[in-house]
């Protein structure tokens, strides 16, 4: 997930940018700069947010902003 998500920031705080905001499923949100450090051993050949539409089996719909990442080993 990114931090420009729409669920970022609401819940508890459990550690830096990852919230509890469903009762024992903590969630970890991505910057760009943390990205790039984690890939930093690799060539990011694309890094780019995507809007995803989820639809869930109870009929439930809502959208997540995710990272696309495409990298290639150096």
């Amino acid at each position: 997930m990114s931090t420009n998500d729409k669920e970022f920031e609401k819940g508890v705080e459990v550690e830096n940018n990852s919230f509890d905001f469903k009762g024992g499923r903590p969630l970890h949100f991505f910057s760009r700069d943390e990205i790039e450090s984690a890939f930093s051993h690799f060539d990011l050949v694309k890094l780019e947010e995507v809007d995803i539409h989820e639809v869930h089996s109870r009929g439930e719909e809502h959208d997540h902003t995710e990272w696309l990442i495409v990298a290639e080993k150096c």
